[in-house]
Formats: C-alpha cells, sequence, structure tokens
C-alpha cells in the first residue's frame, strides 16, 4: 500500500495473511544478496523482487515533488519493507525505514553490510527503527545463521514505554541473545502451564487456539499499535 502527498511517501507492508504468505515465511534457506554483501532468506528476497517493478512504476508516478520516503512493515511485511530499501531503485534514497515484529532477515556479513548503510552515532537519527514487543517470538526468528541489523532496536512491554536495547552487534553471541533467553522463559511462563493443561479438557480446541494467542498475543499487530499510540509524545533516546 502506498499513502503519498505533496512532502512524504509512505510504502507499507502488510504481514502475513494468507497460505502463500506463510510459505514465503517457511522458505527460509540463504541465497546470495545481489544489491549488496552477504546472503538473505530465499523467500523473503523473492517476495521483494517480485514485487520491484510494480514498486518502481508506483514511486515513478507518485513522487511528482521529490517527497520524501518512509517505509514500514509488520512482520513479514517488516522483513520486506528492509529488503525494499535496498532492491528497488525508486527507493534508494528512502528517509526511514520503521519495522513492528520483524523477523531476522540474513547473515552476519548481510547485517553488516546493512548496518554500515543506516547507521548514525546519534541514534534518534538512524535511518532504520525496528520495534519489538516483549516476548514476541517472531522478532527472533530464524534463530541460526541468521542476525538482525543495526546497533539498537526499540523494546517494548505492554502498558510501557519505549526501551531502547543493543542490537545484536553489540552482544557476543548473535543469535543466543537476551531476548531468546526471555522468550523462551515466556513460553513456560506460568499462564502457558495452565493453557497445556486445560488441553486435557472436554473443549480441546478451545485450548489449543488459547495456546496459540498467548504464544502470539505479542506478535499482532493491534497491540504494536496500541503500544505505539502510548508512546507517541515520549522520546526513548534522552532518558
Amino acid at each position: 500500500m502506498v499513502l503519498y502527498n505533496e512532502r512524504f511517501i509512505i510504502l507499507v507492508f502488510r504481514g502475513s495473511a494468507n497460505l502463500s504468505n506463510w510459505i514465503t515465511d517457511l522458505d527460509k534457506k540463504l541465497t546470495g544478496f545481489k544489491q549488496g554483501s552477504g546472503y538473505v532468506h530465499a523467500g523473503f528476497y523473492k517476495s521483494v523482487q517480485e514485487m520491484e517493478r510494480a514498486i518502481n512504476s508506483i514511486l515513478k508516478l507518485v513522487r511528482t515533488n521529490n517527497q520524501k520516503i518512509y517505509i514500514t512493515g509488520h512482520s513479514l511485511g517488516g522483513a520486506q519493507a528492509l529488503l525494499s530499501a535496498f532492491v528497488c531503485d525508486s527507493l534508494k534514497d528512502f528517509e526511514r525505514i520503521t519495522t513492528f515484529g520483524q523477523p531476522r532477515v540474513g547473515d552476519k556479513n548481510f547485517a553488516k553490510w546493512v548496518t554500515e548503510k543506516i547507521q548514525n552515532d546519534a541514534k534518534n537519527k538512524s535511518k532504520y527503527f525496528r520495534v519489538v514487543n516483549k516476548y514476541d517470538p517472531v522478532a527472533n526468528l530464524p534463530y541460526w545463521g541468521y542476525y538482525h541489523c543495526n546497533n539498537f532496536y526499540l523494546s517494548c512491554n505492554e502498558g510501557e514505554n519505549y526501551t531502547c536495547k543493543d542490537g545484536e552487534f553489540k552482544r557476543p553471541f548473535g543469535g543466543t541473545t537476551e531476548s531468546m533467553v526471555e522468550d523462551i522463559k515466556a513460553v513456560n511462563s506460568e499462564s502457558m502451564v495452565e493453557d497445556i493443561k486445560a488441553v486435557n479438557s472436554e473443549s480441546m480446541v478451545e485450548d489449543i487456539v488459547a495456546i496459540k494467542f498467548n504464544l502470539f498475543a505479542n506478535h499482532y499487530m493491534e497491540l504494536y499499535l496500541k503500544n505505539a499510540f502510548r508512546n507517541i509524545n515520549y522520546d526513548p533516546f534522552h532518558r
């Protein structure tokens, strides 16, 4: 989706919405990134390549006043937002990328290459902001061989303000991050144990749905929006 006026253009990528999107998510083998360095998720990369011509055509049509370009997306759409900025010629001078619940996109060489392109000594002037709800499991996938870009990210727990946390390049082991450990603890929470016990109840189907909800509730866009509106006037970089 493209939103625009005479001052700015916003390119929006949605999260997984159908079977085709889920297949894209699951196609996680690494493939060479032709526009830069390193290897990236094959499914994410292919999906952006398939949209490249359409994106360039639309931007050529609506960018009539040299408007600033903002790119955003949730989940799969977050991965597509990041990749599109370097795949699509019409987006090369983008102003900012903001993603929500974005999975990891590429290997360490790709993450390093992107980080060098977008980071700024003043974090609030970075060209890339990755927002993560605490305990969102998707934001730490895929685990092995993949790394997030940039040297920081914004974390938020329900009912709290954003906090700026060190990215994976400031941690010694990349994949085995503090946030991963937190996710594992969250899965073993008291409420999860209760849900597992409930699977033995008469309403098994409803209980299985409840388990799924507990696992992924922190990934839903509704919670990201709720947290974003609460933080609209909050500056996490000067605290």
